[in-house]
């Protein structure tokens, strides 16, 4: 036997069903429609030896290709020669006869509307005509040299020019540290002048002492950048042994020590 509990819901009626809201949806599929391509303008032919070489506006749309195409007549049939994605296309043959050609564009396989255009090689009829296309070749080869020429005179005049700047800041801060060197040596003479170091003196000669440390990398990057290593492995040297004398000034107290003088030895 099952046991049923019982629940008391009250006396009232069960509340009635309320009913949903209908809800309604597009079951068709919708078909991509790529874009329709514009009309191709400014379609244009220009002779060439052995050709002739296309060009139009190039459509605004990503993934246009231009279908072109040759034909006997305005209106067609056209043969088909290529497909770019450039709006350019040179046709090369050495056939004179004129020819009409057809550029059509196509973006994702939609075919948009073309142009035609007439257009034929250019012909050397006569000695004269090639002897005028070689002065033009030989005129356009030279005014490629000169501008090749030019461009480089300038560019190696632009190096020397930065060459002496350099060279002129260098002369420059090495004048400067020479002027340096010489002011910092007039004040060692005053101080070697009296056998002490006072304790006036210290902050100065501690100042030039680090300035000398501080510079000693660029110094040295100058020296490599102009190839003078044997002149800074002296320089160097010299520093070494004013480094190593300056620690024996300690009586009675050290040289760098401003709270008293310091005899020198």
């Amino acid at each position: 036997m099952r046991r049923v509990t019982l629940i008391d819901l009250g006396a009232g009626p069960l509340p009635a069903q309320t009913p949903p809201a209908a809800r309604f949806a597009p079951w068709l599929v919708q078909v991509y429609a790529p874009p329709q391509p514009p009309v191709l303008t400014g379609l244009a032919a220009t002779p060439v030896v052995d050709g002739v070489l296309l060009d139009w506006t190039p459509v605004p749309l990503s993934g246009a290709v231009y279908v072109v195409g040759i034909g006997e007549a305005q209106d067609g049939p056209f043969t088909e020669l290529a497909q770019v994605d450039v709006p350019r296309y040179l046709y090369s043959n050495a056939d004179a006869a004129a020819r009409w050609f057809s550029v059509t564009p196509s973006v994702r396989g939609v075919l948009g509307v073309g142009a035609t255009v007439e257009g034929a090689p250019k012909v050397i009829a006569s000695d004269e005509d090639l002897i005028e296309l070689q002065r033009q070749i030989d005129e356009a080869n030279q005014l490629r040299f000169d501008g090749d020429s030019k461009e480089a005179s300038d560019r190696a005049d632009q190096i020397a020019a930065e060459a002496l700047q350099r060279q002129q800041q260098i002369d420059a801060e090495r004048a400067a540290r020479q002027a340096a060197v010489a002011a910092a040596q007039e004040r060692i003479n005053t101080i070697l002048s009296d056998s002490i170091i006072s304790a006036d003196e210290k902050p100065q000669l501690i100042r030039d002492y680090q300035a000398l440390l501080n510079e000693l990398p660029g110094i040295e990057a100058e020296a490599q950048l102009s190839e003078a290593t044997e002149q800074f492995d002296a320089y160097k040297a010299a520093v070494d042994d004013l480094t190593d004398y300056l620690a024996t000034l300690s009586d009675p107290v050290p040289w760098n020590d401003t709270s008293g003088f310091t005899y020198i030895k």
